[in-house]
């Protein structure tokens, strides 16, 4: 931008004179005006400044109000309308004032990109209104306005606190927590846990009033939990074990994703986002969605990354482009924020990407024609720790984004075990079976403590332990077969070589294999000491 910027000077002054590369001048007629709507002037000379009229506009000049206005005018049913409108005005306004002050997102957020992913989530849940309209008339108009509050409140909830997060220092989303069942207790959310674990069942409707407080029409994710069955076919890196967290996520990706709005999941290393969203799109009818996976890195230019989404892509009439047949493309943008970021920060893939969100098309790099682009949708995956940290506020704006956490201690003995037991069972010796809890807790403590006794360096770079080296042990314990591991002694003896290949490999000192060593003997001992 800022070498444009002396072509941009000749423009703004009075001659309105633009001279190209090859010296050819175009002059702009008297009728020409030129605006520019930018984010900053960061990069903007002062010879360009002087050059125009600034008007800074505030983000709370217009602020989310027009939005929802206009949203909720374009609901079908009166009486939908006026149950929202007086909602939005109950809760969204207390919500961001309390957000502004005592919390922050895991990447920026602005206060209108919350508000639209809330009626996102409201459309998903409502859809045209139809049904609701059934139940304000089977139900009542009282339970009517209680089942709808709630739904607004699950929205809510998610919209504006799904994207807080907890880290060493602070744990926002158990602020947010604190705060919502201070601050609104019109619909309960029953006390154990935190506001996020739970989901409205309209099973609990109509409510009752239990010593003059309304019942709870909440219910929580984890009863909703799909068991895991093992596959022994299946490749390691598809096995998926569903969780609370995996639920609750999965859901929202099946309010948002039939009316093809974006959704971005953001958390460290680990945590199984790409997880989460693979599981999503083995998932999807064959038959009427194919998707395509991306992954980013500091090399990825805009032109790679449009020969990749063009390849799925195919010519419908004149300048439209879609996918094969009359499916729907997902593309899955992985690692989004890892590309280079050039001389004044921006990033080319993100740029394109823009270009497709805000305009639905970018220009072929053949023949510079404009091509439509219909019948693509979005969900990528950012790690706020890698890359630029963050991407261009402009395409964040267009997600609906929600924090990925790390899982608890509860959620790795659920996944793990399954997995290990699930594998135990296809013909091990009981001994062997009764094991498997103890191999799984022993790994994750194990894990555990090396996460918080190495840490990376300028020279140990790569001393970076997170959940994947849990499931590296996991995986390499899941190639035993019944035919060499005989006794509960050998399996132990996998399980420390494992170990010793995930990583006492990665140790560059005597010193650190010695420390490692240490805290293998002392897990071994704490739960395999009776084995000789």
């Amino acid at each position: 931008m800022a070498d444009g910027n002396r072509g941009t000077e000749q423009v703004m002054d009075d001659n309105k004179t633009l001279t190209l590369a090859s010296n050819e001048r175009i002059p702009l007629t008297p009728p020409m005006r030129l605006l520019l709507e930018i984010e900053n002037m960061r990069e903007a000379s002062p010879a360009t400044v002087s050059r125009g009229g600034v008007i800074f506009m505030n983000d709370t000049d217009v602020g989310w109000a027009p939005f929802v206005a206009s949203w909720i005018a374009n609901r079908e049913y009166e009486t939908e309308r006026g149950m929202l409108q007086k909602l939005f005005e109950a809760y969204v306004g207390k919500t961001f004032e309390w957000m502004r002050k005592n919390s922050v997102t895991i990447v920026p957020l602005p206060d209108i990109n919350k508000v639209q992913h809330l009626c996102y989530i409201l459309e998903g849940i409502l859809g045209n209104g139809d049904n609701f309209a059934g139940q304000c008339k089977t139900m009542g108009g009282e339970s009517a306005q209680q089942l709808i509050e709630s739904y607004f409140v699950y929205g809510c909830v998610w919209a504006i606190g799904g994207g807080t997060f907890s880290d060493k220092q602070n744990d926002y989303r158990k602020a947010f927590d604190r705060f919502w069942r201070d601050e609104f207790k019109t619909i309960r959310f029953p006390e154990e846990g935190t506001i996020f674990e739970y989901a409205v069942s309209e099973d609990e409707f109509p409510l009752k009033i239990e010593n003059e407080v309304l019942s709870s029409p909440f219910t929580p994710w984890g009863s909703r939990v799909v068991d895991y069955a093992h596959d022994q076919t299946m490749i390691y890196g598809n096995i998926y074990v569903a969780t609370m967290e995996t639920q609750r996520l999965t859901h929202l990706l099946d309010l948002l994703m039939p009316n093809k709005h974006a959704c971005m999941f953001v958390g460290g290393a680990g945590t199984g986002k790409t997880t989460i969203v693979f599981d999503k799109l083995r998932s999807l009818d064959v038959d009427v969605y194919s998707n395509l996976n991306i992954n980013l890195n500091c090399f990825t230019d805009s032109l790679l990354l449009q020969g990749a989404m063009e390849s799925v892509l195919e010519k419908k009439t004149g300048r439209t482009f879609g996918p094969f047949g009359t499916k729907k493309m997902v593309y899955f943008i992985d690692d989004i924020n890892m590309p280079q970021v050039d001389k004044y920060g921006t990033q080319q893939p993100i740029a394109l990407l823009r270009q497709l969100f805000d305009y639905a098309g970018w220009y072929s790099r053949d023949k510079l024609t404009w091509r439509d682009i219909q019948n693509v949708q979005f969900v990528s995956c950012l790690n706020p720790t890698a890359g630029s940290f963050y991407i261009d506020p402009r395409l964040q704006r267009a997600y609906c984004t929600y924090a990925v956490q790390m899982p608890g201690a509860e959620a790795l003995n659920l996944i793990f075990s399954s997995i290990m037991n699930g594998h135990a069972n296809t013909g091990f010796a009981p001994d062997i079976v009764k094991r498997s809890d103890d191999i799984v807790k022993a790994t994750i403590e194990l894990s555990t403590a090396v996460a918080s006794t190495f840490f990376p360096s300028a020279i140990k770079f790569h001393y970076i332990f997170n959940l994947r080296d849990v499931g590296n042990i996991m995986e390499g314990m899941l190639r035993s077969t019944v035919k060499n591991i005989t006794t509960p002694l050998v399996m132990v003896r996998l399980w420390l070589h494992e170990c010793q290949r995930v990583f006492m490999d990665r140790m560059i000192s005597e010193e650190d294999v010695a420390k490692l060593g240490d805290m293998m003997d002392v897990t071994t001992k704490k739960y395999f000491d009776n084995l000789g």
